[in-house]
């Protein structure tokens, strides 16, 4: 992709910040808006303050990632790492390394998602509390109805769902289930971070509903699976689902300031408005 997703946060902020302006301006004139019209694009406006934290999440993301790096090389004679000003068993300091990653991750993911969800999902799902928007939901057949407009789920699951739906896995896997000594290969730092067969069966065989074998990539010689190193499969999830979010907010941002200056009667200033993706 030509943006990455700093360069499109950024965008977004300007759109968003035009979102803000035109709010305050229609609020002028009494009227103009209902009320609580006037409340939803003032939410979405007031979303630029976000692209302050997305920021930080991913500066806390590239952090994370740079733990990963050539962790098994900085092992001593017994196998321990120092790690947060102690000594620590390398398979310890592998998992906990792991969890952090995926944790900061699936916050940026999922904050942006419904952030892109207050302009793309159906009604029904913003207002059921239980079921807050995420970004696997916007890939999953049966969700995704109702998450996003069926055109920009397509697009997405098509691209990128196998980023997606492999990187929720893992995250499932490691956050929520504790995950099993038989993931990867053994537990010294001899096996780096390549995950064992019976690692790679506990995500392609997962219990209920699994879409990882059936889900779509752009990357068509992409095929991860046992002896896969974690941390290569880390980047290229995480470079789609990057590619993803950019797309949704920057769709999100657009299809709400175009949206606006219709209702407005000001869809002559279109052109105008787009100029920050230029």
């Amino acid at each position: 992709m030509s943006n990455n997703l700093r360069e499109r946060l950024a965008c977004a902020k300007e759109t968003l910040l035009l979102v803000s302006g035109l709010v305050a301006d229609a609020e002028e004139t009494k009227g103009l808006l209902p009320a609580e019209a006037v409340s939803q694009f003032k939410n979405l406006g007031n979303c630029w303050t976000g692209v302050k934290h997305w920021n930080q999440l991913l500066d806390a993301r590239e952090m994370q990632r740079s733990v990963l790096t050539d962790l098994e090389r900085r092992t001593d004679q017994d196998d321990w790492v120092e790690y947060l000003g102690a000594k620590v068993p390398f398979t310890i300091v592998r998992l906990l390394a792991v969890q952090a990653y995926l944790a900061v991750h699936w916050s940026l993911a999922d904050g942006m998602a419904a952030m892109v969800a207050d302009v793309l999902s159906v009604e029904n799902k913003l207002k059921d509390p239980k079921r807050k928007p995420n970004l696997h939901a916007m890939i999953d057949g049966d969700q995704a109805a109702n998450a996003i407009a069926h055109v920009a789920y397509n697009t997405i699951r098509l691209m990128y769902g196998k980023e997606i739906a492999l990187s929720y896995a893992l995250r499932n896997y490691f956050l929520h289930e504790g995950p099993s000594e038989e993931f990867f290969e053994d537990r010294s730092s001899r096996s780096r971070f390549e995950i064992s067969p019976n690692g790679w069966k506990l995500l392609a065989e997962r219990p209920g509903k699994n879409l990882i074998k059936n889900a779509e990539t752009r990357r068509a010689d992409w095929s991860p699976g046992p002896g896969s190193d974690l941390r290569e499969i880390f980047d290229t999830c995480q470079e789609g689902m990057d590619n993803a979010l950019g797309i949704l907010v920057g769709t999100a941002c657009q299809v709400g300031i175009v949206h606006l200056l219709f209702v407005l009667g000001k869809e002559h200033e279109i052109p105008l408005a787009l100029t920050p993706l230029t």
